[in-house]
């Protein structure tokens, strides 16, 4: 495994050969900050960059609670125009808790990030890395993305160990990458802060519906093998299409049982496309009173 120090090597190594690209490395080591880095550095007028976001907690795509898909390109005047392509509502901020779901949303947002045909693809990851679930949740990343690069931001060397077989496989280009000085530590205080930030600024405005639930099909995410719905107030709520892909995020304000009525609030507007209904136990953080 090459160690870099220079990140500007590293993007003309990646200019030199487009493809996807994939960032591993445990909390606050700066996975955004770098994903960040190498699309200003790689965008262009004359093609589309993707980023997927599967950093569900401190996620920069999207809500917390979803995986993100955006394109980014350049405009002839130099401005970098960010455009969000696709959610997928996995139904926590634990990937742990969720891990089937983050897995089955990598894999469609990066199927449909190929079928846009993106020079660059550049996958963001959580922080969950060490024990056994960590370590699994990489790997099969690793194995679903079938990344051109894997790029590991270490502060000593703790995470190589666990990575050398992808060290030893001649089809993915491995680097070590050195912390940058300017990515800082968050405590939970800080990374609440940011959950409120973002789930407040998603739900600002809002649309009310008072739909019958018989008309859409039904999944609960965090009790799957129940069939015997009963989701209560403020929790999420995914709308998604007929390729199970979220068309946005709601909150659960009544559900009359009996009769089979739920009302929610929601960005969108209309539920023409929405097809599927994916409810949850998570509470909505809309207050740093809130306790996650």
């Amino acid at each position: 495994m090459k160690i870099l120090s220079n990140w500007e090597l590293l993007v003309e190594k990646i200019k030199n050969k487009p493809g996807r690209v994939l960032i591993i490395g445990s909390s606050d080591s700066g996975k955004t900050f770098l994903a960040n880095y190498l699309i200003k550095k790689l965008s262009s007028d004359r093609y589309k960059v993707a980023l997927i976001d599967s950093d569900i907690g401190q996620s920069f795509v999207g809500p917390p609670t979803t995986i993100g898909l955006s394109e980014f390109k350049r405009h002839k005047n130099g401005h970098l125009i960010q455009k969000e392509r696709a959610l997928f509502f996995v139904g926590d901020t634990s990937p742990a808790k969720q891990k089937l779901a983050v897995l089955a949303g990598l894999a469609k947002l990066a199927d449909l990030a190929s079928e846009n045909d993106y020079k660059f693809e550049i996958y963001d990851t959580c922080g969950l890395v060490q024990g056994a679930i960590g370590l699994e949740l990489k790997f099969r990343k690793i194995e679903l993305i079938e990344p051109d690069y894997l790029l590991i931001l270490e502060r000593e060397s703790e995470l190589d160990r666990h990575f050398l077989s992808v060290r030893q496989n001649r089809k993915i280009k491995a680097f070590k990458l050195k912390i940058s000085e300017k990515v800082k530590a968050r405590n939970y205080q800080r990374r609440k802060e940011y959950r409120v930030k973002k789930f407040r600024e998603y739900f600002k405005s809002l649309h009310t519906h008072n739909i019958n639930i018989n008309d859409f099909g039904l999944y609960d995410c965090s009790h799957p093998k129940d069939l015997d719905l009963d989701p209560k107030k403020g929790t999420l709520l995914g709308l998604n299409d007929y390729n199970d892909i979220t068309k946005s995020l709601g909150i659960v304000e009544k559900f009359d049982r009996k009769n089979g009525r739920l009302t929610f609030s929601s960005p969108l507007k209309s539920l023409s496309k929405v097809v599927l209904l994916i409810f949850s136990d998570y509470q909505a953080e809309l207050d740093l009173s809130q306790d996650k």
